[in-house]
């Protein structure tokens, strides 16, 4: 519930700006209430816990940025594109307009600060680059996680290569998928998993 409040606010405020409003600090604050919801937590002591860090973080939000504020190219863009017959779909959070025909892809993260070897190695910023190209016919030349957390951003960058290779992994998922190859991956993830009763991975003695 938190993290897709904070992205529908900073949709409705770049939005704002793409249309050419003056927007302010007290702007996103109205926007922040206005999207809230209260549902979704445990406890009324968490949900003010969060509400009250959200104020936080977007007033960080707009004192690190109100400076450099512009119209986005793309604000929750959809994108679809092939890759050996294979159908890639997914959306990007915010495109920047960079010099020429370039761009900036930009994530929005609410979780815990990764450092830069995520963002080197993480698939999915490789396939926004895929996307920016293929979809909208621009140059990937900055990929970027910004964590709300820490009000910091971490930007990336792909070479040919790694975006050939890129593919090269997505034709193996695909390949899996058809074949209905999907072995279970130990992680975090398995806490909240429905197939842990039938799980051997989760039910192997000495996994929990």
């Amino acid at each position: 519930t938190y993290g897709d409040v904070q992205h529908r606010v900073l949709e409705d405020f770049f939005s704002r700006i793409k249309r050419g409003e003056e927007v302010s600090a007290e702007t996103l604050m109205q926007l922040y209430e206005k999207h809230w919801r209260d549902e979704g937590y445990p406890d009324t002591l968490q949900q003010r816990e969060y509400k009250k860090r959200g104020y936080e973080e977007l007033t960080e939000f707009y004192e690190r940025n109100k400076d450099i504020l512009q119209a986005p190219l793309a604000l929750e863009e959809n994108f679809s594109f092939e890759v050996g017959g294979h159908l890639v779909t997914g959306r990007i959070d915010r495109v920047d307009a960079l010099d020429g025909d370039k761009v900036e892809v930009i994530d929005y993260k609410t979780g815990r600060p990764k450092d830069q070897k995520n963002a080197d190695e993480s698939l999915q910023l490789s396939i926004y680059a895929l996307a920016a190209r293929e979809t909208f016919k621009k140059e990937p030349a900055v990929l970027s996680f910004y964590y709300l957390t820490s009000n910091e951003k971490v930007s990336s960058v792909r070479t040919e290569d790694e975006l050939e290779e890129t593919k090269g992994e997505i034709l193996k998922v695909a390949d899996s998928i058809l074949r209905r190859e999907f072995q279970p991956q130990k992680g975090y993830h398995c806490d909240w998993c429905d197939y842990k009763p039938i799980c051997p991975e989760w039910n192997r003695r000495g996994v929990r």
